[in-house]
């Protein structure tokens, strides 16, 4: 699995774009084959957003990287004086002994 980690910045107090964003961008996500989960953070105050993404394979994160990230950067270009920092991680999950 793939974990993807999307920030970036907008002047603080714009949670409900950033809400209007994610709203958006999960509809897009949904529709993607591989995806395990998509979770959206805010950091308000700050004027930090972002989301993370967990994809079943390099396949699919490699299409969502051509479909749905090109969308993130169209919406953040009038509102976001920085372009996202995107990072893609290999999942590692341990084994889990029964308690």
């Amino acid at each position: 699995m793939y974990a993807r980690l999307i920030t970036f910045t907008l002047d603080a107090g714009m949670r409900a774009t950033a809400e209007k964003l994610a709203d958006r961008l999960a509809s897009v996500l949904q529709a993607r084959r591989g995806l395990v989960t998509a979770i959206f953070f805010a950091n308000d105050a700050a004027g930090e957003y972002g989301a993370l993404t967990v994809w079943s394979s390099q396949e699919a994160v490699d299409e969502e990287a051509t479909i749905v990230i090109p969308r993130l950067h169209d919406a953040l270009a009038g509102i976001s004086e920085h372009p996202p920092v995107i990072r893609l991680f290999q999942v590692y999950e341990p084994p889990v002994s029964p308690r």
